[in-house]
């Protein structure tokens, strides 16, 4: 409808510059703001094509997805390396890993969700986990505000 027909003459303008629009940096800014005009007019179009219930069954999905790849391949570490698909165990990128406490950080962030989502026995075994195995009795330098939002919050 109208959406497709904006985002048309949105992409029709980025393009009706010079052949070589591309290469000068003063266009790549209007270039970069119309791209994005184009994606807010189509995301809302996209997002009531779902229910309510699709999106609901969508995001338990990609939840459930997420908590069994931590639990299968980085419990009790407290990051999962995502394309590796293997615990961050160690610090290796220097000040970048300030949050690596070795604190089941991820399971503890967790902890809510579990139970939102209905995961009581997971919720359990990650709360032995951690009475068992955690203590935050540690000299380290750590991001405060990820252990406050992860930890506390």
């Amino acid at each position: 409808g109208n959406d497709s027909r904006s985002a048309q003459a949105v992409l029709k303008a980025m393009t009706a510059e010079s052949p070589g629009w591309m290469h000068d940096t003063w266009r790549w800014p209007r270039a970069l703001v119309l791209l994005l005009a184009v994606v807010v007019m189509i995301c809302p179009a996209v997002s009531q094509m779902m229910s309510a219930e699709s999106s609901r069954l969508l995001i338990e999905d990609m939840y459930r997805h997420a908590w069994t790849s931590y639990v299968e391949h980085a419990f009790p570490a407290d990051e999962l390396q995502p394309v590796a698909c293997i615990p961050r165990l160690h610090r290796t990128r220097g000040a970048m890993d300030s949050i690596i406490a070795n604190v089941s950080l991820t399971a503890v962030d967790a902890l809510d969700s579990l139970l939102i989502f209905g995961y009581e026995d997971d919720f359990r075994r990650v709360v032995q986990h951690i009475i068992a195995n955690v203590t935050f009795d540690k000299d380290l330098e750590v991001s405060t505000f990820e252990m406050n939002i992860r930890v506390l919050g």
